[in-house]
């Protein structure tokens, strides 16, 4: 990585993909652990919240393999 824009590139990618996946993560585990009944529900949409994890670690993979 030899310029500042290949730099923010991947700190972007990287930063950004992680927190979309705690923050699916979090959901589901609140989902789970809460003791309190919420005014309103979205359902658990594990497998939507799935393909979400794979789609953002996939975005991490290909822009580091691009910035290499």
């Amino acid at each position: 990585i030899t310029t500042f824009i290949g730099i923010l590139a991947l700190t972007g990618a990287v930063a950004g993909g992680l927190e979309s996946i705690l923050v699916t993560v979090m959901y589901w585990r609140a989902k789970r652990m809460g003791d309190r009944k919420p005014e309103y529900s979205m359902g658990k949409w594990y497998v939507l919240g799935g393909i979400f994890i794979v789609m953002f670690v996939l975005g991490i993979v290909i822009q580091m393999v691009h910035s290499l």
